[in-house]
């Protein structure tokens, strides 16, 4: 499955939380806004394209982990400044941003 093919049922279910049509607004909007920091994320990480990035069936996992991370993590301060390995190994596979 890859990113495009989600659902936000998918997504949520991922989360432990109730289907997206059943949560209220507020937390859809954050929802809405965790998919697209954790899209933009794999996109800064590895310097590909949408178009590369929606291709890969793999990246699937790393963007559900950085969704489930950004939601769980949402309080303006952490404890900790690390990042999972998972996704980590995942994103480091298909970097082209390399200096």
């Amino acid at each position: 499955m890859k990113i495009p093919e989600l659902t936000n049922n998918n997504i949520t279910s991922f989360l432990k939380l109730d289907n997206y049509e059943d949560l209220d607004e507020s937390e859809q909007e954050l929802i809405n806004l965790v998919k697209e920091s954790a899209f933009s994320y794999i996109q800064e990480e590895t310097g590909l394209s949408t178009e590369q990035i929606e291709d890969k069936d793999d990246l699937t996992i790393a963007y559900l982990s950085l969704c489930q991370d950004f939601y769980d993590n949402r309080a303006l301060q952490i404890d900790k400044n690390t990042v999972n390995n998972t996704v980590d190994t995942i994103l480091s596979r298909h970097r082209i941003n390399l200096i």
